[in-house]
């Protein structure tokens, strides 16, 4: 398990599964998704996506990247998520 991170505005954290909703607030919207590598999601999809990354975030081997949860420091609501690279797996 990957520890939080903060910076002065962000915290990134693992993903859990209670994050579903926040998740889907912005990868299901068509005006955000067309800026990743994916097409909208749906609710199953979503939910499919986000059990993959909460069970590959406890058991990331070295050299693999781990996708994080992005909130606004102070806020429960995640906002986004980001890819930690492979071989960072330790924050500064």
């Amino acid at each position: 398990m990957h520890p939080p991170f903060h910076t002065a505005r962000l915290a990134l954290r693992p993903f859990a599964l209670t994050d579903l909703d926040d998740f889907l607030a912005y990868r299901s919207r068509e005006d955000v998704a067309r800026y990743l590598y994916r097409d909208a999601l749906d609710r199953a999809s979503g939910e499919a996506l986000l059990s993959k990354w909460v069970a590959a975030g406890a058991t990331t081997k070295e050299g693999e990247p781990v996708m994080l949860a992005v909130l606004l420091l102070g806020q429960p609501r995640v906002i986004g998520d980001v890819a930690q690279p492979a071989g960072a797996h330790s924050f500064p």
